[in-house]
């Protein structure tokens, strides 16, 4: 599942609840024509989005299958280009395990919260 503001649109405000997400393993390789990154291995991701509410999910076994720019159950990263940092996205009361990590989170942006979510495994370390 992915949450993208490319700058053109806002990608935010959306409630993602009740969902299984499950082995997305598939490589997807790098597209020059569209300026994307190769990706793996991603339950959901908010690139540059703000105030998502992800709460009461089943987020597993989310493992890249190739070199990934990001992955993660939960990954929140602000993928630049002058586009507004992720803010004020919460991840809350989740269960994310089995993924490579569990939570990913590249520390940018504010207000981005992950409170009382079941998961083993996030960078940086301490958001389980």
């Amino acid at each position: 599942m992915l949450n993208l503001n490319t700058g053109s649109n806002q990608a935010g405000n959306y409630g993602i609840f009740g969902n299984k997400i499950s082995h997305n393993n598939k490589f997807c390789p790098p597209d020059p024509e569209e300026d994307t990154p190769p990706l793996s291995g991603i339950g959901i991701a908010i690139v540059n989005g703000h105030e998502n509410m992800i709460t009461g999910n089943l987020i597993t076994n989310n493992v890249p299958s190739g070199d990934s720019a990001f992955s993660g159950g939960v990954v929140v990263v602000d993928f630049g280009g002058g586009i507004e940092a992720p803010f004020g996205n919460k991840v809350r009361g989740n269960v994310i395990l089995h993924n490579q990590p569990d939570i990913l989170w590249d520390g940018s942006g504010t207000g981005n919260v992950f409170a009382h979510n079941v998961c083993q495994t996030s960078e940086p370390s301490g958001l389980c």
